[in-house]
């Protein structure tokens, strides 16, 4: 009897869009961070000012990331999960690594940041196995939209 083989997901990664961030169903902690923000600005912002991606799973948009301009040399790493992300945590992570690396590389940055909420432990854990250092005294106080601490990370290329 042949043996059947269960097909994996289907994975996409496409330049960013602001409309695809408008179909994400976003994780309740992003909705409590973005609270006030303006957010088809913001979208905007991340579509013309930086670089992006869209990652979806069997079709469904299940993140977006990507590097926001800051000047020539710095840019601001940035990061929309979707509830459905948690899913297919491997799969999501290489998309997003790849793309990381590979455009830090491109364009010869010298600095990518972000920003953790303080309590977001997962994030935290995260953003270090992809490289990042926290900071030196590491916290933005009432930084967030929703006037939360935020943690600062920074890959840095050595002179």
């Amino acid at each position: 009897m042949p043996e059947t083989l269960v097909a994996g997901p289907t994975i996409e990664v496409t330049p960013f869009r602001a409309e695809d961030a408008r179909a994400l169903k976003l994780t309740d902690r992003s909705v409590a961070s973005l609270q006030g923000v303006d957010l088809d600005e913001a979208w905007r912002q991340y579509e013309t000012k930086g670089v992006g991606w869209t990652l979806r799973v069997d079709g469904v948009v299940v993140g977006c990331a990507g590097l926001l301009t800051m000047w020539p040399g710095v840019m601001h790493a940035w990061l929309l999960p979707s509830i459905a992300l948690g899913q297919y945590p491997k799969t999501v992570v290489v998309a997003i690594v790849e793309r990381f690396r590979a455009l830090i590389d491109e364009r010869g940055l010298r600095r990518v940041e972000l920003t953790v909420q303080g309590d977001f432990l997962l994030g935290h854990r995260f953003v270090q196995w992809l490289g990042f250092s926290r900071e030196a005294d590491g916290i933005a106080r009432r930084y967030g939209p929703a006037d939360e601490d935020l943690v600062r990370y920074e890959l840095v290329r050595p002179r």
